[in-house]
């Protein structure tokens, strides 16, 4: 089982150094020609979709949203990881610190049309999320470096959770129109996804407070501690042999509407107004075995005992625990997501969208994560889109960041220009990349739909014909 200390600085050590080295995927999931991407957000995006087909080569999404580290991008980086952790990354302790994490990688996936108002997809994806509530960043800091820094402080860890889980997803998708009018249409979709879990790991305390004094530089500790992992589970090294399976649902609608009358045409002219809704990432994977460790921590250590100590070690050599077997029904990341879309002028769109989470985050074997609102200017054309997402809320200050898709590539991050541009140094650190190849559908009627619709409007016309004769004998 790895520790808490170890845990938070190998998933920070992944997540940055992988990419430079949701919530992911700002301003993409709202682009109309943002493909499979659309689809994980609202699966009613496949109801009369502007892609006729799109095949996902491949993407990847990660985001780490906090209030105890910063990473600075404009630095040089450097390959060496003791270096970078040194010159670009700024630590904030404090007594009740926060992480959020997540690592999303969308496979080998493709979406089609099916008919003119409807359409499916397939997706595969590997997913990581890694959540910290109420963790002492002091005493972390501490740990990891030494306590001369610092000055007296109070530890007050109750409540505390944290929790990772990893997992694979294949996934089938459905939307459709299913009422239009002259000026709007209502879309609805589902989709149903197959999980393998590949592990978790968590730790919790329901009581744990205590003191440093730097005048004797002891630590005094009282509460409970426990901590604990799916049999045979490690993140450092992930196993596909021993796979538990499970399932999630996502369910949305989307509600769009024209300033004009629509014509009799299966190409659609660009919408004034979007309005959508969903729920995503229901259900939970079952891990009937989780090998767990629960201590009553009680006492008192120097500083020098537990400087660069793995907590693991800290706690067995010092205080009386127990370990059982236990089951662990790991919840999946549900989400509420609102989505509103206004085109303002020609192709140029602003949207806003609301994650929030809808499980509480005093479970400790969920995937919680703060609520998170992204405002986002775009300019969008069916071979570009061009984004810059506004972030707003969760642990951290608002962000700013920049997006782009052109043809077969998408990159953007939701930090960037706050970073970069600003230089400011944000708790908010996303970036996405990926490789796919669209189809997009005609911007003009085919011959097919032209001697269909012509079709329609001659029986129309004998209709009428017909009722105006049936008119006159009477």
């Amino acid at each position: 089982m790895k520790t808490l200390t170890t845990g938070l600085l190998t998933l920070l050590f992944l997540l940055v150094s992988n990419f430079a080295n949701t919530q992911s995927y700002f301003g993409l999931r709202m682009d109309n020609y943002g493909g499979i991407q659309n689809v994980t957000l609202n699966p009613a995006e496949l109801g009369n979709s502007r892609m006729a087909t799109e095949i996902n080569i491949g993407s990847a999404g990660v985001y780490l949203g906090n209030d105890y580290l910063t990473v600075d991008f404009s630095s040089d980086l450097v390959d060496d990881f003791d270096t970078f952790w040194e010159e670009s990354v700024t630590r904030n302790p404090q007594a009740d610190n926060h992480l959020n994490g997540n690592v999303d990688i969308l496979g080998p996936s493709i979406m089609l049309r099916a008919g003119r108002k409807s359409g499916v997809a397939f997706t595969t994806r590997v997913r990581g999320l890694y959540r910290i509530d109420n963790f002492s960043g002091q005493l972390l800091e501490g740990i990891q470096d030494n306590f001369g820094a610092f000055d007296a402080f109070d530890i007050d860890m109750q409540n505390h959770r944290s929790f990772l889980h990893t997992y694979l997803e294949a996934g089938f998708s459905y939307g459709t129109v299913v009422v239009e009018g002259l000026q709007s249409q209502l879309k609805i979709g589902g989709s149903v996804k197959y999980l393998q879990g590949l592990g978790a790991s968590y730790t919790s305390s329901e009581s744990l407070v205590g003191q440093y004094d730097d005048n004797t530089a002891r630590i005094d500790f009282d509460g409970d501690f426990v901590y604990g992992s799916t049999t045979d589970y490690s993140y450092e090294e992930i196993s596909f042999n021993d796979l538990t399976s499970g399932f999630g649902f996502d369910i949305g609608v989307a509600y769009e509407w024209w300033s004009k009358e629509l014509p009799d045409s299966p190409i659609l002219p660009p919408y004034r107004l979007k309005v959508a809704a969903s729920i995503t990432d229901i259900g939970s994977i079952g891990y009937e075995t989780a090998d767990q460790s629960s201590y009553l921590i009680n006492g008192s250590l120097r500083a020098d005992e537990v400087e660069g100590e793995d907590v693991e070690y800290i706690l067995d050599g010092n205080f009386d625990g127990t370990e059982s077997t236990v089951a662990v029904d790991a919840g999946l990341p549900t989400s509420l997501n609102l989505m509103a879309d206004v085109r303002v002028t020609g192709k140029l769109y602003v949207s806003a969208v609301m994650n929030k989470s809808l499980r509480s985050r005093e479970d400790g074997f969920t995937s919680a994560f703060p609520t998170v609102v992204a405002v986002t200017p775009r300019l969008q054309t069916k071979w570009l889109g061009l984004y810059t997402p506004m972030v707003f809320g969760g642990h951290n200050g608002p962000t700013v960041g920049a997006g782009l898709r052109f043809w077969l590539l998408t990159i953007g991050s939701g930090s960037l220009l706050t970073d970069l541009v600003l230089g400011d140094t944000p708790y908010s650190t996303d970036v996405y990349v990926g490789v796919k190849v669209p189809f997009y559908r005609r911007t003009k009627p085919s011959k097919k739909d032209l001697e269909r619709m012509q079709e329609e409007q001659e029986e129309a016309l004998e209709t009428d014909d017909a009722e105006e004769k049936s008119g006159g004998k009477e």
